[in-house]
């Protein structure tokens, strides 16, 4: 518990988040704590559904490859 209490002081002295986002941006849109797990979960959620739609691709043999190449893919 220190060790965060001194991050939050460390993080309000600079005004940046362990993010790297500004602090106040953060405020900006969101009004509380639930707003900004609500905004972080909803974000996640379009994620994860990008991620599990159906490929167009034609070949089945190609549809594997490019799950694949999803699954290594940075972001994810």
């Amino acid at each position: 518990m220190a060790g965060t209490t001194r991050d939050l002081r460390r993080e309000r002295a600079s005004g940046r988040t362990r993010a790297g986002v500004s602090l106040s941006l953060v405020k900006y849109h969101c009004d509380d704590t639930t707003s900004l797990i609500r905004a972080a979960l909803h974000r996640i959620e379009e994620q994860d559904i990008a991620f599990t739609k159906p490929d167009p691709l034609p070949e089945p043999e190609v549809r594997p490859r490019a799950a694949l190449a999803r699954v290594a893919d940075r972001e994810f």
